[in-house]
């Protein structure tokens, strides 16, 4: 097994280059912060129409998602690890080394204190998913 702390450092770097370069491409794309975009059109009845290049320009870009594609890979390895240490706890009577990820899963599973305020944490990020763009929809 290679060296933990190596593959740690490695995925952390390509974590954080995946999100610095879906924010730099995001931002170069200067398409505005909403999905779309309401354009006044000179004519009869002044109409209105939806301009679509945020959708075009970056959100159907694969370079947009490299970094969920990161990340769930990432995750899928910490599951997988800690997969592995739970069968081998089963299976043998030795003691095993517990990874961090491990201690994590039992600590969330046993604490419902913590749990509740994951599921608090996580209410709160859906909400402010949905709500943040009520300022630019008002100004549109």
């Amino acid at each position: 097994m290679p060296n933990r702390t190596l593959v740690r450092i490695i995925l952390s770097s390509i974590i954080a280059l995946s999100t610095a370069l879906c924010f730099y491409l995001t931002y170069a794309a200067n398409e505005g912060a909403l999905p779309y975009g309401i354009q006044s059109i000179e004519g009869v009845n002044q109409l209105n129409t939806v301009n679509f290049n945020y959708l075009n320009d970056v959100y159907m870009k694969p370079y947009f998602w490299i970094n969920t594609y990161v990340f769930g890979i990432v995750l899928c390895l910490v599951y997988m690890r800690y997969s592995v240490e739970i069968r081998e706890g089963d299976n043998s009577d030795s003691i095993i080394e517990i990874s961090r990820s491990s201690r994590l899963m039992a600590a969330f599973k046993s604490n419902n204190v913590l749990r509740y305020a994951g599921y608090l944490l996580g209410m709160v990020m859906i909400a402010g998913a949905v709500c943040w763009l009520y300022p630019f929809y008002s100004n549109a």
